[in-house]
């Protein structure tokens, strides 16, 4: 009762929220700015660090050790013993590849007296197809990924497989992680050597495709700045371990974080095509919610767009027609008189409309063309946000 009289209280006085402010006017960082990169040590400056002496020098095997061990000695603790050979290839099996060591595996290990033996082991499992499909979940927890857009109305991902492979085939193939992160952040943007590579940069951007998409928001613009801020919560996330979301609607409380760098990088978003291949809808059936414009096409490029975009032309025509001629018929008797091979005329116009409709999708959806991929493109209109 005393805490909601004192948020009552507090409303009807105003609700006056500690202001606190991270506008740089004219150049100078603002006092709470520097405060909070003086003292949070998330913002601290990388440096050199000493490694501490130790007083036993025979237990560390590397630079690491030696931090562990100078605060075991610090607390007066003493090193457990190493594991045996059994323990220690089911630990780093398991860790490496999510799986148990099979018994032959383990035989080998044991029976292998020589200096390189667990390295033999290690190298094994970093070389195995479940190396990655290990670690990779890692990162695919990270990018919030998920094969459906979640939210009121879920609806099926079915190309976001490819973004998953990607994933999976970068950590077994050792990619480094600057080039990981760039692929996926800007992946349509770099240049390739080749169709393959093109492709699977492309792919890369399925990170900035993925995650809830409400299909069912009535607003275009709600819709779209949502999927923006969405965008932008997982990039800053996965790249700085830093949510930036709270500053859609105000300064960030807690971080150097302003409004104005929130909607900066919403203008970059908003001058970017989400190429997740769905749209907002209210209401309406499954396929109303999928775009298939919003798709990427891999592989090479049709080589007389032209051609097609004349077929599609004329394809659209003629089912219009035919659409025109089934109403016709079904506004009339004449639909149920026969056609001179027997059948009603109106089932051979519903068949005439069927077809060219399967048609026009062969010749309109990417899907049906090729393989597509979820991503982004630049858009063609580019453009600031303002801060809304």
């Amino acid at each position: 009762e005393q805490q909601i009289a004192d948020l009552t209280k507090w409303i009807q006085d105003g609700a006056v929220w500690p202001q606190v402010e991270f506008t740089i006017p004219k150049g100078d960082p603002s006092p709470e700015y520097e405060r909070l990169r003086k003292e949070h040590w998330a913002w601290q400056p990388l440096r050199d660090v000493k490694t501490p002496a130790v007083r036993v020098a025979d237990w560390a095997h590397g630079e690491i050790d030696q931090f562990i061990q100078a605060k075991l000695e610090e607390q007066g603790l003493a090193p457990v013993a190493d594991a045996d050979k059994v323990t220690l290839i089911r630990r780093v099996t398991f860790d490496l590849t999510g799986l148990p060591p099979t018994l032959e595996a383990i035989a080998a290990f044991v029976k292998d007296d020589s200096v390189t033996a667990f390295e033999t082991v290690v190298d094994r499992l970093l070389a195995s197809a479940a190396f990655g499909e290990r670690w990779g979940r890692h990162w695919l927890d990270v990018a919030r990924y998920g094969e459906s857009t979640g939210s009121a109305r879920n609806l099926p991902y079915p190309h976001a497989w490819r973004y998953r492979d990607y994933v999976i085939d970068a950590f077994n193939n050792d990619k480094p992680y600057d080039q990981f992160i760039r692929e996926q952040i800007a992946g349509d943007l770099l240049p390739a050597n080749s169709e393959a590579q093109r492709d699977e940069q492309l792919i890369a951007t399925g990170f900035l495709a993925l995650g809830v998409k409400d299909v069912n928001q009535r607003y275009k613009v709600r819709f779209i700045m949502d999927n923006v801020d969405e965008q932008i919560d997982t990039v800053s996330r996965a790249v700085l371990g830093l949510p930036a979301s709270c500053a859609r609607c105000h300064d960030h409380k807690f971080d150097p974080i302003p409004q104005t760098d929130y909607y900066a990088l919403a203008g970059i978003f908003r001058s970017t095509d989400l190429c997740a291949g769905v749209r907002n809808k209210m209401g309406g059936g499954g396929l109303d919610y999928y775009d298939t414009d919003l798709l990427l096409k891999l592989g090479p490029a049709p080589s007389s767009d032209a051609d097609s975009a004349t077929k599609r032309d004329e394809t659209k025509k003629a089912l219009a027609e035919a659409r025109a001629e089934l109403q016709t018929l079904a506004d009339s008797k004449e639909g149920n008189e026969l056609a001179p091979d027997g059948r009603q005329k109106n089932v051979i116009a519903r068949e005439k409309v069927a077809k060219l409709q399967a048609d026009l999708l062969a010749l309109s959806d990417p899907a049906m063309q090729g393989p597509v991929a979820f991503g982004v493109r630049d858009s063609k209109t580019i453009s600031d946000t303002e801060i809304r």
